[in-house]
């Protein structure tokens, strides 16, 4: 009988221990769950910041190149009376947009090419290939692209 009093004792002793762990495996799944849902937030506001940054990097390297004649400049709004319009009034839809991280050069046909935007004249050369063609090279495309995000070229 004393045998078995012990025994229920050291039974009723394991139950309390077990209840105890019970507990514990409760508490730490609850966190785990907590933790669990924080790293999906992180993982969702990294995925954001992501985007934005490439949107950032886009916009940033983002540049706008038109090329055409008198009238044809005119006719998209880019040139009034003999004068560019300002930068605001643009529209970008008419323009080639273009990486300037990549983008160095042009080759285009024309008959008297002016670069009508004022881009520093040392951070590019525009040479002529004979045959009416003519190549603007960027030589500095920080310097070239720090006075404004548009190159317009008249061809005539």
């Amino acid at each position: 009988d004393a045998q078995i009093a012990r025994l229920k004792e050291e039974l009723s002793k394991k139950n309390v221990d077990i209840e105890k762990l019970q507990r514990q495996v409760a508490s730490q799944r609850s966190q785990i769950d907590e933790q669990t849902q924080a790293i999906a937030q992180l993982d969702q506001t990294n995925k954001a910041q992501e985007r934005a940054l490439v949107y950032q990097d886009e916009v940033i390297n983002s540049c706008y190149v038109i090329l055409g004649s008198k009238k044809d400049l005119e006719r998209r709004g880019v040139i009034k009376k003999k004068r560019m319009v300002p930068e605001s009034a643009l529209d970008k839809t008419k323009f080639a947009k273009v990486d300037i991280r990549k983008w160095r050069e042009i080759t285009f046909e024309a008959k008297k090419p002016r670069v009508l935007t004022s881009m520093p004249s040392q951070s590019y050369t525009l040479s002529t290939n004979g045959n009416g063609s003519f190549t603007l090279r960027i030589n500095n495309p920080g310097e070239f692209w720090s006075v404004s995000n548009f190159l317009v070229i008249q061809t005539d």
